[in-house]
């Protein structure tokens, strides 16, 4: 599941670039119920592989 920096984080967006960025999480969540993935834990995979 994506974790939702955005409900604990203060960002400075005018509200066209909040709209944006929950498109970008809402279609995010929904490629990862779909295609049944799981992106925090691709990224903590890359990471190891990167080390």
């Amino acid at each position: 599941m994506i974790k939702k920096h955005n409900e604990t984080a203060h960002y400075a967006l005018d509200p066209n670039q909040l709209y944006i960025f929950n498109g970008i999480m809402q279609a995010l969540e929904l490629m990862e119920e779909r295609f049944d993935l799981d992106f925090d834990e691709l990224l903590k995979k890359r990471k190891r592989n990167k080390q």
